[in-house]
């Protein structure tokens, strides 16, 4: 790929990003992404089959930051219950980024094709995220008593209670949800006080 075809790509890839995360998948077409990239509809097919296909390489591209980012809060010098700290801070801000309607039309409306993908990235980030789980553990960090397996699949079914009507109509919005449910999960209902306590 020559330095202007590579160009064009990025140019693609950019202009979808911002439009998908401002207007959501469903709502932008190829049309659109092309004349905010000033691209052709040609070159734009050279590279993707459809707007699908370019939604999942921006998801995938997202899961590697995503792991990128966690990889980097696991192996840095800090205490397990700080690197816990930034992997929220983590999430926090990629809700936050994402916006309202993209978050919409892949947890609430997400065709089968888009929903399988987000279930394949998921199974592929959970299986190294059980590995630090067992090891946390085993250093004493984790409860010995909570079962690693469960842990992943409470994990892998928030996305299902994030998209419950009745739970997201007491919260300002679904991302507002996902937050709560994450510090929900590392933190449970107990006060720091109360937990050191018992």
């Amino acid at each position: 790929m020559n330095h202007i075809e590579n160009s064009k790509l990025k140019q693609l890839n950019a202009t979808a990003m911002e439009l998908f995360l401002k207007f959501g998948f469903k709502r932008v077409s190829v049309e659109e992404i092309c004349r905010t990239a000033g691209v052709s509809k040609m070159t734009f097919y050279k590279y993707f089959k459809n707007k699908t296909d370019l939604l999942k390489q921006m998801l995938n591209q997202i899961a590697d930051n995503q792991m990128k980012q966690y990889n980097n809060i696991m192996s840095s010098d800090i205490s397990y219950s700080e690197k816990v700290k930034e992997i929220i801070r983590m999430k926090q801000l990629t809700a936050e980024m994402m916006g309202q309607e993209l978050f919409n039309d892949l947890y609430n409306n997400a065709p089968p094709e888009i929903s399988e993908y987000l279930h394949n990235i998921g199974i592929r980030l959970l299986s190294t995220v059980r590995n630090d789980f067992i090891q946390a553990q085993k250093e004493g960090h984790i409860r010995s008593d909570i079962h690693p397996d469960f842990i992943l699949y409470f994990m892998n079914h928030m996305i299902d209670l994030a998209s419950d009507e009745n739970l997201i109509k007491l919260y300002d919005s679904p991302k507002a949800l996902i937050n709560e449910m994450i510090r929900f999960f590392f933190y449970g209902i107990l006060t720091e006080k109360d937990t050191m306590s018992s």
